[in-house]
């Protein structure tokens, strides 16, 4: 019996009609799928298991768009590629984003013990960085390093510029929190300055 025949019309109705228990069974039946189709582009075992869970909220976000007569994993399947495809897309702008960063601050230490502490600041930094949700990291490094505007970023990430807000607040509020805060926010705000 194949996955399609364990999701019957009666459930994807259920699910447009808001049937969480609906979404449940879909999830039961396709997140090892969904995981796997992740893992394979991303090579990544926590951002596959990130992205399983986006697929299924986008999925619910998306459930009117599902015919009940038609199959739901080319769906999920066209969802989990381009989330993918997304994800690699944000990591370069993250890697790029992050070689400009460590570039600047390299950039004013001419004393290699300067540049040996300014590349520890760096590296613990992209630790920290590393450590906040998704969005929040992108939102961050758009509005602090690329000098993006809240309507810009809110754009770039189709979400409201408020969203935006709230995501910059999060991330630096985490960011206080973390082992080198005071440093990394002078830093941050030092290059705020300076390219102001």
């Amino acid at each position: 019996m194949s996955k399609q025949q364990h999701i019957d019309n009666q459930t994807i109705i259920d699910l447009q009609q808001g049937d969480t228990m609906a979404l449940a069974k879909l999830y039961a039946v396709y997140a090892t799928d969904v995981y796997q189709i992740a893992f394979t582009l991303l090579k990544d075992t926590g951002w596959s298991e990130d992205l399983v869970q986006e697929v299924f909220i986008k999925l619910w976000n998306n459930k009117s768009q599902l015919l009940a007569d038609s199959p739901v994993w080319p769906f999920l399947y066209t969802l989990v590629k381009r989330e993918a495809l997304n994800k690699l897309r944000s990591i370069k702008r993250s890697q790029e984003a992050f070689e400009r960063l460590l570039h600047y601050v390299q950039g004013f230490s001419p004393a290699a013990d300067e540049q040996l502490l300014n590349q520890e600041l760096a590296n613990k930094l992209q630790t920290c960085f590393d450590g906040l949700p998704l969005q929040q990291e992108r939102a961050i490094m758009m509005s602090k390093v690329d000098g993006m505007s809240y309507k810009e970023i809110a754009e770039e990430l189709k979400i409201s510029p408020n969203t935006v807000k709230n995501h910059i607040v999060q991330a630096l509020k985490s960011l206080r929190n973390s082992e080198i805060s005071k440093d990394m926010l002078q830093l941050l705000f030092l290059m705020y300055l300076l390219e102001k």
